[in-house]
């Protein structure tokens, strides 16, 4: 009887520790990208130049910023993005368009939040790592036929509420 419970509670750890791969180190979840938290109304910030329109999830307004340093926590960038829906920001973006550019935020990144949890190919040649938060959800990718990466850090309360808006009748 006590090997069955010690062996129960050993599958129990093992499942709530691989729960916790993917979790932001402590203390580090951010409560927004670049200064800017979510939910923040494009009215109020200045600076913001709009790149395009985009009508997926009923539209969604992406922007840069005017004379910002392509640079995201020390690592040099190729671009930086901030995407907003109904005028509330949810979203940034951080691309990289080479090899040594993405493996620099990749560090940078790992340093700032943990390592983030390895997700199985997405596709072939394709390696993506994900943290999940409370309030943020975060996915790294590179794609080695191209060799270029992106960062994208996502508001999960916003995105939850598109993703119901996209499959509400």
């Amino acid at each position: 009887m006590r090997r069955i419970l010690l062996t129960g509670f050993g599958i129990y750890l093992l499942l709530n520790f691989s729960a916790l791969t993917g979790d932001f180190e402590p203390g580090t979840e951010p409560s927004g990208f670049k200064e800017i938290d979510w939910g923040t109304e494009i009215a109020t910030l200045s600076g913001m130049t709009l790149l395009r329109r985009e009508p997926r999830f009923g539209g969604l307004d992406v922007y840069s910023r005017e004379g910002e340093k392509l640079l995201a926590w020390g690592a040099p960038v190729a671009a930086i993005e901030y995407f907003f829906r109904k005028g509330k920001f949810f979203r940034g973006s951080v691309l990289t368009t080479s090899v040594e550019d993405y493996q620099d935020l990749r560090k940078a990144v790992f340093e700032k939040y943990g390592v983030g949890e390895l997700q199985s190919q997405p596709a072939p040649g394709v390696t993506q790592f994900s943290w999940r938060g409370r309030i943020t959800s975060m996915i790294l990718q590179f794609e080695a036929p191209s060799g270029s990466g992106s960062l994208l850090i996502t508001s999960r309360k916003i995105e939850d509420r598109i993703m119901e808006g996209a499959v509400s009748p």
